[in-house]
């Protein structure tokens, strides 16, 4: 019988002079995309602990001309 056990990382790198969103989730490390406007949102949904889903909306401002 093999009693070892899993041994997860408990430390990761990640770029602080880009602006990004991370969530970690079951001992990963997940980067959520940026809108490519620029502009929008992330939503994480919970469920039993662990995320369930991302939720990511995306936002184009109306350009007004004067």
């Amino acid at each position: 019988m093999n009693n070892k056990k899993l041994v997860l990382p408990k430390k990761e790198t990640i770029d602080l002079t880009e602006n990004a969103t991370y969530v970690v989730s079951d001992g990963k490390l997940e980067k959520l995309p940026m809108p490519r406007t620029g502009y929008g949102e992330h939503v994480v949904e919970w469920l039993g602990g662990h995320m369930h889903k991302s939720v990511n909306t995306e936002v184009k401002k109306a350009v007004r001309n004067e």
